[in-house]
C-alpha cells in the first residue's frame, strides 16, 4: 500500500479499437496490472480514427492534473499523427508505445523526447 493509503495516480491507454483479439488483451492485461499496482486505468478506443485519437489523447493531457495521469500507452493507428501528440504528452507523463509491430514502435519512440525523470512502472 501506499504512504497516504491513496492511488499514485492514473494510466492512460489508448487502443486502436476494441473490435480485435489483440486489443481486448492489451485492455485486459492493462486493467490486471494497473489494479496490481494500484493504479486507476483508463481506456480510449478511437475505432481506427488517427484524428479521435490524438483528439483523446490531448483531452487526457488537459485533464492530466486532474486525473493523476502519470503514464499513457498508445496502441497507435497512424504513427504519423501521433508525433506532435507524444511529444506534448512527454513534457507531462511517461509514455510508451503498445504494438507488436517493430516499425510503429521504433518510428513512435524516435518521435517522442526522452522521458521526464518522474519514476518508471515495471511489474514486480
Amino acid at each position: 500500500m501506499w504512504d497516504n493509503g491513496r492511488m499514485p495516480g492514473s494510466i492512460g491507454l489508448f487502443i486502436r479499437s476494441r473490435d480485435n483479439d489483440f486489443q481486448r488483451r492489451l485492455e485486459e492485461d492493462a486493467q490486471r496490472e494497473a489494479k496490481r499496482h494500484d493504479f486507476q486505468l483508463f481506456v480510449e478506443s478511437a475505432q481506427f480514427d488517427a484524428s479521435r485519437q490524438v483528439a483523446q489523447i490531448r483531452e487526457a493531457i488537459k485533464n492530466a492534473s486532474a486525473t493523476q495521469l502519470v503514464a499513457m500507452l498508445v496502441s497507435g493507428v497512424q504513427d504519423e499523427e501521433l508525433r506532435p501528440v507524444a511529444q506534448e504528452a512527454a513534457r507531462l507523463v511517461w509514455i510508451g508505445p503498445c504494438s507488436m509491430r517493430q516499425r510503429s514502435s521504433t518510428t513512435f519512440a524516435a518521435s517522442t523526447p526522452s522521458v521526464p525523470s518522474r519514476g518508471h512502472l515495471r511489474s514486480a
